[in-house]
């Protein structure tokens, strides 16, 4: 089974958020030889997703629960795990664990902003990217290029 891991710094905010999304499309498209989990740099497991997290995934028809944050750490990678960073400089930290990649592999606007500590806007548009990118992350595990 292949395994995605979404990387952001806390994971409260933007790698829960793309792991739901790619969730509910594995489901909608009946992909079941994936799983997929999120893992922070810096993640505190004290801390939680994020509730403008949860409000962002709601507006998308995604009913997510708010979970621990997770710690990326070796004992979660293994030789079918692919890292999937929101930035190029986490890609830098963890590119000598195992297969990473930088989530601009699958869309053109670079880096995922942190709404860390914005307003629920910031989460509504990162909602959005994740969106659309997560969408592409499916036409390439369809196509079998992922």
């Amino acid at each position: 089974m292949k395994k995605i891991i979404f990387v952001c710094t806390g994971n409260t905010c933007r790698s829960p958020m793309a792991e739901q999304f790619l969730k509910s499309k594995l489901i909608k498209h009946n992909i079941k030889n994936v799983k997929v989990l999120s893992a922070g740099l810096m993640a505190n497991p004290q801390e939680k997703t994020n509730a403008f997290t949860i409000s962002a995934l709601k507006n998308f028809g995604i009913n997510a629960r708010k979970k621990s944050a997770t710690q990326l750490t070796k004992k979660l990678v293994d030789n079918n795990t692919i890292l999937i960073t929101m930035t190029f400089n986490q890609l830098e930290y963890v590119k000598n664990v195992c297969k990473a990649c930088c989530i601009s592999d699958f869309w053109k606007g670079g880096d995922i902003p942190d709404p860390y500590g914005l307003g629920e806007e910031a989460y509504l548009k990162t909602a959005q990217i994740l969106d659309i990118v997560t969408s592409e992350i499916i036409n390439r595990i369809i196509k079998g290029e992922l």
